[in-house]
């Protein structure tokens, strides 16, 4: 028995080598294919950076388009799995939910720059129909969770006005791509010279003013 206990968390702490490996290979990609982009990149380029040898690449995803894929299906879950949890979550209301994944997204772009770059590179090629498709589902399941909040939130008085879902959904991102795309642009117009981090304080004003928006088209009052 005891035999067999050691074996088994020898095999998961095994597998979590192997994830860790695997994640880091992606994280390595992402950024060298924001940097050169898909064919300018090379797998011996990556697997330098993730400090691994080349065939590991072939072992975990089978080619170079495979582990491009595999990049937007692990980000785009990571960001999935937090929304289950953001709206699983009983104890927030509808306005909670909402502005907790608006923040949420503020954050993810600003710290996930690499991943956004592609994202961006792919909506204006689509090149790849697996990732395109990925990313329409992604899309339409955004959309319908800001459907169901702002009806919901209607419903139970929560806001006081409905709203056009795509056009509300358009502006937040919008924004959100543009402000953290332009910071360098912003920091030099605002004359920027304080100590603290330009970014991280535009951020907090991007985050106040999107839910100052919200506020207003959704007739939301605290």
């Amino acid at each position: 028995m005891i035999v067999l206990k050691i074996s088994l968390i020898l095999r998961l702490e095994f597998l979590e080598i192997m994830i860790s490996k695997e994640e880091n290979i992606l994280l390595a990609a992402e950024k060298i294919f924001a940097e050169k982009g898909f064919e300018g990149a090379s797998t011996r380029e990556i697997a330098k950076l993730a400090g691994v040898n080349i065939s590991m690449i072939s072992y975990y995803f089978g080619s170079k388009e495979k582990l491009f894929e595999n990049i937007f299906r692990f980000r785009m879950k990571k960001s999935h799995d937090f929304i289950e949890k953001i709206m699983g979550n009983d104890d927030y209301d509808e306005w909670q939910k909402m502005t907790t994944m608006v923040e949420s997204y503020v954050d993810k772009v600003r710290e996930n720059k690499n991943f956004y770059r592609l994202i961006q590179a792919e909506q204006l090629t689509s090149k790849n129909l697996e990732i395109a498709n990925m990313m329409g589902n992604s899309k339409a399941t955004f959309l319908k969770i800001f459907k169901k909040l702002t009806d919901d939130g209607f419903a139970k008085h929560i806001f006081t006005k409905k709203v056009n879902v795509a056009c509300l959904h358009s502006t937040v991102s919008g924004t959100i791509f543009q402000s953290v795309n332009n910071i360098s642009l912003y920091k030099h117009f605002m004359e920027y010279g304080g100590n603290e981090d330009f970014e991280t304080l535009f951020s907090e004003e991007i985050k106040n003013h999107l839910k100052d928006l919200l506020k207003d088209q959704l007739g939301y009052e605290n």
